[in-house]
């Protein structure tokens, strides 16, 4: 499944996520669950996307 995310969210940005990047969804797939993903894929821009996954506080 999160592997699944994982490829979403590399369409939507248009390009690989970094290591850190990677590492980041994993944490917030465990912490959060797949349903906030999801919300933040199908809701956010590409750009408020690669905020909110270089930002630590993000939730």
């Amino acid at each position: 499944m999160l592997l699944t995310r994982t490829k979403q969210f590399e369409k939507k940005l248009g390009r690989p996520l970094a290591e850190a990047e990677r590492s980041v969804l994993a944490e917030r797939f465990d912490r959060l669950g797949p349903d906030r993903l999801d919300d933040v894929l199908l809701e956010l821009p590409a750009d408020a996307i690669a905020a909110w996954l270089a930002d630590p506080a993000a939730s």
